[in-house]
């Protein structure tokens, strides 16, 4: 294909968009026609000398522009004045060419200009770089679906209330907890967890910490569910309880009760430390503290609780001290006790 005015063409395309082939066109189709341009400088007449072409090799011309360029610099992108602009004054215009031929620019554009089409380098890096993104995303898909099924584990069994550690977790061990064994069990039917299983040496799932990370990552998003629930909410009840686990730590459990989607729904929030201090204003300080991050602080009209006096008391228990709050709630006192259990918590989402 012959291009008439190259630098026209190029300045109305994308250089670096252009397939190979179109590239090495433009390469061979650099022009050197007879300009006219002329300056008057005194009482001198300067015009334009077709010799310069013989002089810089790298020169070339337009006749609709009436303009000198830098034919490497004007494919890739050089010193504007060459590239962009032209050069129309020809005043010192043999000074201004060999300062340019010597400019870094210059140098760089030139040499990618010679390097076009001899050396099918760009194409091979190409190509490794599509095997290697291939390779990356089958690696991802495939530790995206182990951290998917371990997921639906920690997730089975929170919502069927079982322990995940076993007390012997060994390889010699005939129960290693639920958590390895339905892992196990997974493997016996899925290769992919099962070479996963075997092979892996960096990251394979199993450990406490990884456990503990996977549970924590679903209950922040469950929690985002349910912040999400409670925005679109205009009433909210609290429900809360203390007990003391084996390790002899207070923990407070609260539940907000809503209406959501036109039923109404019940989300666990979680356990909270209160060792420190179970008094009446220490545990109702807990709620309120929970109520403000939820950002529902206004939105409460209820609380229920059990009949232990620092709970239920008229004069200084948790409900009369959430009750004088500016906004005013309805106490109601539990008649039976309340099993808080962790499939709330993944009731959200599942």
């Amino acid at each position: 294909m012959d291009i008439e005015d190259p630098i026209t063409y190029i300045k109305e395309r994308n250089f670096s968009s252009l397939s190979l082939e179109e590239k090495l066109n433009l390469k061979n189709s650099q022009k050197r026609p007879d300009l006219n341009i002329s300056q008057k400088d005194g009482k001198t007449i300067r015009k334009f000398q077709k010799t310069w072409y013989e002089s810089f090799s790298w020169l070339t011309g337009s006749v609709n522009l009436n303009a000198l360029y830098c034919f490497p610099c004007v494919l890739f992108g050089g010193e504007e004045a060459w590239a962009k602009d032209g050069i129309n004054v020809i005043k010192n215009f043999v000074q201004k060419a060999n300062k340019h031929a010597t400019s870094k620019k210059h140098i760089s554009c030139n040499e990618f200009f010679c390097m076009l089409g001899k050396v099918r380098i760009d194409h091979t890096l190409i190509e490794a770089r599509k095997i290697n993104a291939f390779r990356h995303n089958e690696k991802v898909k495939k530790n995206r679906q182990i951290v998917g099924r371990l997921i639906d584990v920690v997730c089975f069994l929170a919502k069927q209330e079982l322990a995940f550690r076993g007390h012997d977790e060994t390889g010699e061990s005939r129960n290693k907890g639920n958590y390895l064994e339905i892992l196990q069990l997974l493997a016996m039917e899925e290769p992919a967890i099962k070479d996963h299983l075997e092979s892996s040496s960096v990251f394979r799932g199993t450990s406490s910490d990884i456990q503990n990370d996977l549970v924590e990552s679903i209950t922040c998003v469950v929690q985002e569910i349910i912040l999400e629930e409670l925005k679109n909410t205009e009433f909210v009840s609290v429900q809360a309880d203390e007990t003391t686990d084996i390790s002899c730590c207070a923990q407070f459990s609260v539940i907000l009760r809503y209406v959501c989607k036109n039923e109404i729904v019940e989300r666990f929030l979680g356990f909270y430390d209160v060792s420190g201090d179970k008094t009446a204003v220490g545990l109702s300080s807990k709620i309120l503290e929970v109520l403000k991050l939820c950002q529902v602080e206004k939105k409460l009209v209820s609380q229920t609780y059990d009949g232990a006096s620092v709970m239920s008391g008229t004069k200084g228990g948790v409900q009369t001290i959430i009750k004088n709050l500016p906004t005013s709630t309805i106490y109601t006192l539990l008649c039976s006790p309340t099993k808080f259990s962790s499939f709330t918590l993944f009731q959200a989402n599942y």
